[in-house]
């Protein structure tokens, strides 16, 4: 037995390949579709997520900020070292902190005090 090609059976395998041509390519794109939409998720979180390129930066400014004022601490610091080392062993420093920060002065010593903002409004004119 043969089988016998008609017409009609030509037409309806053509349909049905370009049935399966259509949902194949619906298929595919409905799979490029997904992996864009992944694509511009994981883009969209790694610039504006938690640990994000924008946190990145603000984390890099506030540990510069941190370490700038890590410098400023540890001058302060040595200063103040400084100070209390004065303070324990050297006596004209310490007189020199007693005269300008409590006002002391020696026995028979006579201060001027100087009206500064007259001084000041003069040389202006």
């Amino acid at each position: 037995m043969r089988s016998v090609k008609t017409e009609s059976s030509d037409k309806k395998g053509s349909v049905s390949r370009s049935r399966k041509v259509k949902n194949e390519k619906k298929s595919f794109e409905y799979w490029i579709a997904w992996l864009l939409f992944l694509a511009l998720f994981f883009i969209f979180f790694t610039i504006f997520g938690q640990n994000g390129l924008f946190q990145i930066g603000d984390l890099k400014k506030a540990r510069f900020d941190l370490t700038e004022e890590v410098l400023t601490l540890r001058e302060e610091n040595s200063a103040l070292r400084k100070e209390i080392k004065g303070l324990k062993e050297d006596p004209f420093f310490i007189e020199k902190v007693a005269r300008e920060e409590l006002n002391l002065v020696r026995p028979n010593e006579i201060v001027y005090y100087f009206d500064t903002s007259s001084i000041s409004s003069e040389g202006r004119k």
